[in-house]
């Protein structure tokens, strides 16, 4: 998985940034890029953050 890392040691987040790196490497496809990374970002907001409540 190369050298992605998670900030909370989760391997979910490691393996969808490693997804996301090589989605940029290959640079074939915009949309596959934008697709990992909206991947990545709606995990750790879904999986690591809290919700604030009024």
């Amino acid at each position: 998985m190369g050298d992605a890392k998670s900030p909370v040691g989760c391997m979910d987040c490691v393996r969808l940034e490693a997804a996301r790196r090589q989605a940029v490497a290959e640079c074939h496809d915009h949309d596959a890029v934008v697709d990992a990374t909206v991947a990545i970002r709606s995990h750790f907001r879904d999986a690591h953050l809290l919700f604030r409540t009024a």
